[in-house]
């Protein structure tokens, strides 16, 4: 599921590498570290989070904790790509380094290499994620205390699409109790135009109507 929500948050034109140099490399990788790192996946970690997202429903719940996780990782860049930059140079080889085609955790060599790469951040960036998170996380709660609740009817569709319980045996009434699957609700709803997906004759996204 993780390998997903990066699927569906993915750029569609990936470096090249020609030409680069490594310290090009290195900065177009940690990029990519500082922007995962007030993902929802983390945010949702918090019960009083998932919690108050319950309350409004995921439609309007799910592009407000998007939005401030974008804004949020993007007011801390500054302060984490220093870590991030750290995190590439010590765990990935410089000689593999200069290898990738293309240069990005999504596909190719650089792939084999994420999560150490993402764990060393961690480790280092600690107590600067703890701070982004935290807003990140206040930031939402904020924005939805001012909607009303939301009251689910007969036709309202579960919170995640059945191709997620078909390929991966996902259960939407688990919804609210794990930060993966609110992850992945959210995520099915950011789906970028015109990349669909298909499994067991089922296309994914499918349309549906707004809570």
């Amino acid at each position: 599921m993780i390998a997903l929500a990066g699927l569906l948050f993915a750029q569609l034109v990936l470096p090249s590498g020609e030409g680069m140099s490594a310290a090009q490399r290195v900065e177009i990788l940690a990029q990519s570290v500082t922007a995962g790192s007030t993902r929802p996946l983390e945010l949702f970690e918090d019960p009083n989070l998932r919690g108050e997202m319950k309350r409004v429903g995921v439609e309007a719940s799910c592009p407000i904790a998007i939005e401030i996780a974008r804004t949020t990782a993007a007011d801390f860049r500054a302060e984490l790509t220093p870590f991030a930059e750290t995190a590439v140079r010590e765990t990935i080889p410089a000689e593999r380094l200069e290898q990738f085609r293309p240069v990005s955790f999504l596909a190719g060599g650089a792939g084999g290499y994420q999560s150490r790469v993402e764990r060393k951040f961690e480790e280092i960036a600690a107590a600067s994620l703890a701070r982004a998170r935290d807003q990140a996380r206040a930031a939402i709660i904020s924005r939805l205390t001012a909607l009303p609740d939301f009251i689910p009817g007969p036709d309202t569709p579960p919170p995640i699409d059945s191709f997620f319980e078909s390929a991966f045996g996902a259960k939407a009434d688990r919804v609210w109790d794990s930060a993966p699957l609110l992850s992945i609700a959210c995520l099915q709803r950011n789906v970028p135009s015109g990349l669909t997906m298909e499994h067991a004759g089922e296309t994914f996204p499918q349309s549906r109507e707004p809570q």
